[in-house]
């Protein structure tokens, strides 16, 4: 009965494109042995996948027998230490934590991608996106939504939410690695891209905070919900704190040493 379900689920793929994406669970659960009574013991993984089947979402019930034209276009890149991505002239990246860096390349990827969503937001929201990338793996998980790996399925999944809450149509396009402008954004050492010590940030918000804001941060290294970072990451409140209204806010910062840096910090 589940290879039943299964052969239909996978027939319809056409008109429910994640259709695939909430099929691996069960698909790995049919191939285990079967004890005599004849039944499979389904992972939790299947029976949260039975659960999006038992109500799916009326949005994912239909889809379009043509795609217009991407509205907004970027290319986007990953690299052993960090990731990047551009769009019109804006550049998103960020390094890979130590979780990460252990990563595959495909598995980088293919969480760029997400990331770099996530960095530009504002411009792909509710329209059809066009991603330039130079990876043949992430090119192909794309475009069937589906994936043999357990560890790029499931980062696969974390990136359909994130296309689902923000109404984003995600098209890909290959191109080759020398035309990849996003390239040198993703390999980029960005040495001021630094923080304090947690403990020590403790003490400095004991004594002085509340703070409103990170003046100097990334999505990795940020002490506070609000931050402002020095290019698009995720969960950036704004771009160049230089840049940024401070007034009336309790602010923190731990800037680059560069000095001229320091000198229009004190300015502001």
């Amino acid at each position: 009965e589940l290879a039943k379900l299964c052969g239909f689920a996978q027939s319809i793929k056409l008109a429910l494109l994640p259709a695939q994406l909430f099929l691996r669970n069960l698909y790995d659960d049919i191939v285990q042995p079967v004890g005599l009574s004849g039944r499979v013991r389904l992972s939790r993984g299947s029976l949260r996948d039975l659960d999006w089947w038992a109500d799916i979402p009326v949005q994912h019930c239909s889809a379009a027998i043509h795609v217009g034209p991407a509205a907004v276009e970027f290319s986007v890149d990953a690299s052993r230490h960090s990731w990047g991505a551009v769009l019109n002239g804006h550049t998103a990246r960020g390094f890979w934590s130590e979780e990460e860096l252990g990563q595959h390349i495909n598995w980088k990827e293919l969480r760029a991608v997400r990331y770099a969503l996530d960095s530009f937001l504002p411009w792909v929201s509710q329209r059809v996106v066009l991603i330039r990338e130079d990876n043949t793996t992430t090119q192909a998980i794309l475009g069937r939504y589906s994936s043999r790996s357990a560890t790029l399925h499931a980062e696969l999944k974390l990136l359909w939410e994130l296309l689902q809450l923000h109404s984003i149509t995600l098209q890909v396009e290959r191109v080759a690695s020398a035309d990849n402008i996003a390239d040198a954004a993703s390999r980029l050492i960005d040495r001021d891209d630094y923080s304090l010590d947690p403990g020590v940030f403790a003490m400095l918000e004991e004594r002085y905070g509340p703070h409103d804001v990170d003046l100097f941060a990334s999505h990795l290294n940020a002490h506070l919900p609000c931050f402002f970072s020095r290019f698009y990451c995720p969960g950036s409140s704004g771009v160049d704190a230089l840049l940024q209204p401070w007034q009336g806010l309790n602010a923190y910062g731990c800037p680059p040493t560069d000095p001229q840096v320091l000198l229009a910090v004190v300015q502001k």
